[in-house]
């Protein structure tokens, strides 16, 4: 069973607005909506973006002190999920809807709205007694797929057979790196991204696959940038290569924006009803001081 980390906390967001959801519907202002009832904005959704929605909520409350805001962190599905059905008014997510959440949102009638509110990079971490310093796509895709098994063939003096570790299939980083290292480029858009190999330890937390790899010294995995900014003396984040002659990209807050090849939007999802409460906060997220805060948590602000 997967662990909740839940914490109630004030709220300081900074949010920016992109495109609208599905068909229009229901509302957050229904009578019949339980979220209508109080001014305690929920939010609930991404692993990733854990420390920077805690640290959104605690500063957003210090100005608002009348809107309590509860944070809940297990995976992106899992927010949207929630979202979906109307049991938290925030979705927080490192990825877009799949087709089949878009499917739901338009069989509930309901209209959503999507804001990008930071951005982010996948980091490759390895564990610190590799010498390995670079990757391309092309190698990581092998890697996880199973088809690169031993570090003999990476390394000049490696050996062991590859530690896989990977986030749950409902984590919005890992299905950003199946869409994105998992397919063999260039591919027809109708070939299905390649699957973890079997061998795969599935872990479900970022914190969780640090320490995995931290302790296995075949290991390699995958997180977020902000998550990263906090495992450098655990883990050896790797240059990761476009293709096998480009030059290795660390990734950074400036490569994020550039020419690193795994960066992505994190976003906000909420009804396009939803309480006054609810925009504040993500106005907030989006603000000058919200932005400061992606920032200081190691992602990529808007501004």
């Amino acid at each position: 069973m997967r662990r909740l980390r839940k914490h109630t906390v004030a709220a300081s967001v900074a949010i920016i607005t992109l495109t609208a959801g599905a068909i229009l519907g229901c509302s957050a202002d229904s009578p019949s909506d339980p979220r209508s009832l109080t001014p305690m904005v929920s939010v609930e959704g991404s692993d990733t973006m854990s420390t920077l929605l805690n640290t959104w909520a605690e500063q957003f409350m210090k100005a608002h002190p009348d809107i309590p805001v509860s944070v809940t962190v297990a995976d992106s599905g899992t927010g949207i999920k929630a979202l979906v059905d109307k049991n938290t008014d925030i979705a927080a997510s490192s990825r877009d809807l799949t087709d089949s959440e878009n499917s739901k949102v338009h069989d509930n009638g309901l209209h959503l709205v999507r804001r990008i509110v930071a951005l982010d990079s996948i980091a490759i971490i390895v564990n610190p007694s590799r010498t390995v310093e670079e990757m391309s796509m092309s190698t990581l895709r092998k890697i996880f797929a199973g088809e690169t098994t031993n570090w003999s063939s990476l390394e000049t003096k490696g050996d062991g057979d590859i530690v896989v570790c990977v986030r749950e299939p409902e984590s919005g980083t890992s299905r950003y790196f199946s869409e994105h290292v998992m397919v063999e480029k260039p591919a027809p858009t109708s070939v299905a991204p390649a699957k973890f190999t079997k061998s795969a330890k599935v872990l479900n937390s970022n914190d969780a696959l640090i320490e995995a790899i931290a302790t296995e010294k075949n290991a390699i995995g995958f997180i977020g940038l902000g998550t990263q900014e906090e495992s450098d003396k655990k883990v050896k984040v790797l240059r990761v290569k476009l293709l096998e002659g480009s030059a290795g990209v660390m990734p950074t807050e400036k490569s994020s924006t550039n020419d690193y090849s795994l960066s992505r939007p994190l976003y906000m999802f909420f009804d396009s009803k939803a309480k006054e409460s609810t925009h504040k906060f993500v106005d907030y997220c989006l603000s000058d001081e919200g932005q400061a805060i992606v920032r200081e948590q190691g992602f990529v602000s808007l501004k």
